[in-house]
């Protein structure tokens, strides 16, 4: 009855490892802005090109503003 024991918890064993690989995976893989993602030169990369991007935006409240057309 041992073996058979031993083989279930091998078993138990690779699927958490299976489990943690692809967690692992999906975690890193997400498209975020968090800081723990990137390395500090690419967070600070990113940050400049969405501040670039945005610039270029007109914000809602002064588009939908009267005197903004004027």
């Amino acid at each position: 009855m041992q073996p058979q024991q031993n083989r279930i918890h091998v078993y138990i064993l690779l699927l958490a490892v299976i489990c943690a690989a692809i967690a692992a995976y999906y975690i890193t893989s997400k498209d975020s802005d968090e800081p723990g993602v990137y390395s500090h030169t690419e967070f600070i990369q990113r940050y400049e090109q969405k501040r670039a991007e945005n610039q270029g935006r007109i914000p809602l409240q002064e588009a939908s503003s009267p005197s903004a057309g004027e």
